[in-house]
């Protein structure tokens, strides 16, 4: 049976979220703050990352999707999606996003209701940030108010179609928390991986992008010292991966970019600072690297007249690449 669903951000994870659990028989209400987004969303004549016009337009047409700016339509929500951004400022973690989420998930919460946090964050941010905020409405987590954590998966460029087949890792504060969780996004994902507590889940995401960010800075290093060792990086990252165990190609490049990558480790290297213990060396080495590759590779980019020019005509694309690539061996 479908159920009453708010899903706290329509960016590009929570319109994915959005748009899937409509497909899977629930009513949904998408909230935003930004009026320009829902007004995209509710004219439904374009693509908007992952979600293709036409499976937006068949979400609204069914009258079981809506998007809005109006927070008091959440009233009456049985599942609230918190999927809002995590940036950072001045280097720091910027939780004010997910803060204000949770304090309007709060004002129309009522017993008996599952919130689930979906935005990538430290280890703790849901238990010590997230929780409180939703008990100012007076319930209570883990006895009237179903609470769990589950980090998004989705590789841009995909399709929204791709996320489903992916494992979907949830948690819970308690056992019926996590019961609840597991139940809802069974509605939507091939697979549920069920984590031990919400901190561990948490903690997992910034596993799986840290883990992208030091072996991207890894190759970004090599690929800067190559040429001295005489070799070629390029030749050598291919033959590396003939290998089939223990082994997972990545190629140099400007730098890791996206919504996660270069932001995910800092907030786990700022949390383990904050923890007291030692420094988180490694991480903090590979966000160095990675910083400073940009600025490498533009040096390694020939100045010379008509060049901008020449790319014109060549229309760049491949060709452009091609060349960008061989300032790397």
């Amino acid at each position: 049976m479908g159920r009453r669903v708010a899903v706290i951000g329509q960016g590009h994870i929570g319109l994915v979220v959005s748009v899937l659990a409509t497909e899977a028989g629930h009513s949904v209400l998408g909230y935003d703050t930004d009026p320009i987004r829902i007004s995209r969303i509710t004219s439904g004549g374009e693509d908007l990352g992952d979600v293709p016009r036409d499976r937006l337009a068949a979400a609204l047409a069914t009258s079981r999707f809506a998007a809005t700016t109006d927070a008091a339509a959440l009233h009456g929500f049985e599942v609230a999606v918190i999927s809002v951004s995590t940036p950072l400022s001045a280097g720091r973690p910027d939780l004010r996003c997910l803060e204000a989420a949770a304090k309007t998930v709060a004002a129309h919460a009522h017993s008996g209701c599952v919130v689930i946090v979906e935005s990538t964050t430290w280890p703790g941010t849901t238990e010590e940030i997230v929780v409180p905020a939703l008990e100012s409405s007076g319930l209570r987590a883990g006895v009237n108010l179903h609470v769990g954590y589950t980090p998004e998966r989705i590789n841009p460029g995909d399709g929204i179609d791709a996320m489903v087949k992916i494992p979907k890792i949830v948690s819970g504060v308690d056992a019926a928390s996590l019961a609840m969780v597991a139940e809802f996004w069974e509605t939507i994902v091939d697979t549920v991986v069920l984590a031990p507590d919400m901190r561990t889940a948490e903690l997992a995401k910034l596993i799986e992008n840290t883990f992208r960010l030091v072996n991207i800075s890894l190759v970004n290093e090599i690929a800067h010292h190559a040429r001295d060792l005489g070799a070629d990086v390029w030749s050598a990252i291919g033959l590396a991966g003939s290998k089939p165990y223990g082994y997972m190609p990545f190629t140099p490049g400007i730098g890791a970019g996206g919504h996660c990558i270069p932001v995910a480790p800092r907030y786990l290297a700022w949390r383990i600072g904050e923890t007291g213990g030692a420094a988180a060396g490694l991480i903090e080495m590979a966000l160095a690297v990675n910083d400073a590759a940009p600025v490498w590779v533009s040096e390694r980019i020939p100045h010379r007249p008509g060049a901008a020019r020449h790319r014109r005509r060549t229309g760049g694309g491949a060709r452009g690449g091609d060349h960008l690539q061989a300032q790397h061996r």
